[in-house]
């Protein structure tokens, strides 16, 4: 214990700057987001792009200090001063860790428990998240800058491989993009969980060999593999065998959870693609009618899918889309968007054609349902955080609005609120739409007890959906201090698909309407 002590002050010694500096940076990030949310406006005419670069300012000089801890005895070849020193590997690895805890994680520990408890939030009841946060700063931070640094002798050399590495997952994210269906989800949490692990592994792996042997050229080229097998995976197309196996078709005599029928469009005018005469694509779009979901469900359609065939032989399908729509009780318009080649398009504009689409859903009903009243300003409520209404003297439209604030991350709830029961007063020379239901949502998808942020506090709105139907002449009541709201965990049901089939359709009828310009 003694080595690691004197190791760690000579480390102090050494970086006190660094150190300094660091929490400095920590410490002003905290004061500047503590007084934002005490005044709104800017503090001291400071602009408002100075919370950003404080926050950007602490992982940096925490990736200095991992930096410049690591390479204070450095483990490239075999010939440096510390090995001739009576140094146990053991001892001086336990001596860059704890310079680590003290100096990164305990600054990110303290900054996170000063803003739950300046929210009002109890930081001792959410002790396991913010361990959790403290789990994933080492396995995001400190364990990658970290393998770069017990490989390299000099900050310039670090930069230059950090370089790289951004240069490299930049590269393979804009290849990802370009790659069909890759953006419908297949996985479960567990495989981000599984992935995380074997970073990790990974990662402590390469800098306890270094700490061992001593020998760089091994744990480079680990990262080179890794880099390859990773832009390998994140590179191989999503299979229309995974996306069916995710989400398979319904079973036969099984009923869907809503109801999907076609919306006949309206005669299209000669002259309606015109505007999209000189593109490769042909952009379109397939009104459908939802309706038919259980008052105590959500349906949300994760990717559509449309497969064409023409009279005279020709097939076309598109790549999936990922729509992320939400389907709840009562009856809503959806519009399926499709892009067709102008060839394919061209050939079948005057051939009758069957439209086949796919929606890939999941079916999520309410659980832990419970009744709360609004109330003026800022009010608690069991299981999501505090939370607040529009006052009922600003502008009608606004009180459709719910906002909350969570402590370490928002939980996944559902809300919904009868329209007869609102307290809002009534909006003059307006009229009443009839009673209704209004719902909104938070699909929070992360994983985990807290998600890894400077801020640990979620501040998210919920936004009541409005009738498809509506005009400037009638508005619907909103949510007023006194307005009971009903609160439910949404949980999946069903993941599924369904089909619907338009028989008989002329692709021009789902051409975008021109816009006309009056000439009065």
């Amino acid at each position: 214990m003694g080595q690691i002590l004197r190791i760690f002050r000579k480390d102090v010694r050494h970086f006190w700057i660094e150190i300094c500096a660091s929490l400095l940076a920590v410490s002003a990030y905290v004061w500047r987001v503590l007084h934002e949310w005490g005044h709104p406006q800017s503090v001291m005419g400071l602009p408002n792009f100075l919370r950003g670069l404080l926050m950007a300012l602490g992982p940096i000089s925490w990736c200095l200090l991992v930096v410049r801890a690591v390479q204070d005895e450095s483990l490239v070849d075999d010939r440096q001063f510390w090995v001739t020193r009576p140094y146990e590997w053991e001892k001086l690895l336990a001596a860059k860790a704890l310079f680590v805890v003290l100096f990164v994680n305990m600054p990110l520990f303290t900054a996170n428990v000063i803003f739950l408890a300046s929210s009002g939030f109890s930081p001792t009841r959410y002790l396991v998240g913010l361990l959790w946060i403290q789990l994933l700063i080492v396995i995001v931070l400190v364990l990658p800058v970290a393998s770069v640094s017990v490989v390299t002798s000099t900050i310039v050399q670090v930069l230059l491989w950090m370089l790289g590495i951004g240069t490299y997952v930049a590269g393979v994210a804009s290849l990802s993009s370009l790659i069909p269906d890759s953006h419908i989800p297949t996985s479960t949490d567990n495989s981000d969980f599984l992935s995380m692990g074997i970073f990790a592994v990974v990662c402590l792996g390469m800098v306890l060999w270094q700490y061992t042997q001593r020998r760089a050229w091994i744990p480079r080229a680990v990262i080179v593999g890794a880099a390859v097998v990773i832009a390998a995976g994140a590179l191989v197309p999503t299979t229309a065998t995974q996306i069916a196996r995710a989400y398979p078709p319904l079973a036969v005599g099984e009923q869907p959870p809503f109801h999907l029928t076609p919306i006949p469009p309206k005669p299209s005018p000669e002259d309606q693609d015109e505007a999209q005469a000189s593109e490769k694509k042909v952009a379109l779009s397939v009104p459908i009618r939802a309706s038919g979901v259980a008052g105590d469900s959500l349906v949300v359609i994760a990717g559509t899918r449309v497969a064409i065939r023409t009279r005279n032989g020709g097939q076309w399908t598109s790549k999936w889309v990922n729509d992320g729509w939400e389907i709840w009780p009562g009856e809503q318009t959806v519009s399926v968007p499709l892009e067709i080649d102008r060839s394919f398009f061209e050939q079948s504009r005057f051939v009758p054609t069957n439209l086949r689409i796919t929606f890939a859903f999941t079916e999520d009903h309410e659980m832990n349902t419970r009744q709360i009243i609004t109330q003026a300003g800022e009010f608690p409520v069991d299981g999501v955080g505090i939370c607040w209404v529009s006052s009922p003297l600003v502008d009608y439209r606004e009180r459709n609005v719910v906002g909350c604030r969570w402590p370490l991350k928002a939980s996944p709830t559902l809300a919904r609120y009868e329209t007869s029961m609102s307290t809002c007063p009534r909006v003059p020379h307006k009229t009443e739409g009839p009673p209704t239901t209004r719902y909104a949502s938070y699909l929070n998808e992360t994983s985990g007890p807290a998600d890894l942020a400077m801020i640990p506090i979620q501040t998210s709105t919920f936004y009541f959906t409005q009738p498809d139907d509506r005009d400037d002449t009638t508005v619907f009541p909103g949510v007023c201090p006194g307005t009971p709201i009903t609160l439910s965990t949404p949980t999946v049901a069903r993941i599924a698909s369904t089909e619907v089939e338009i028989d008989g359709a002329d692709l021009r009828d789902y051409l975008p309407q021109p816009v006309r310009v009056s000439s009065q």
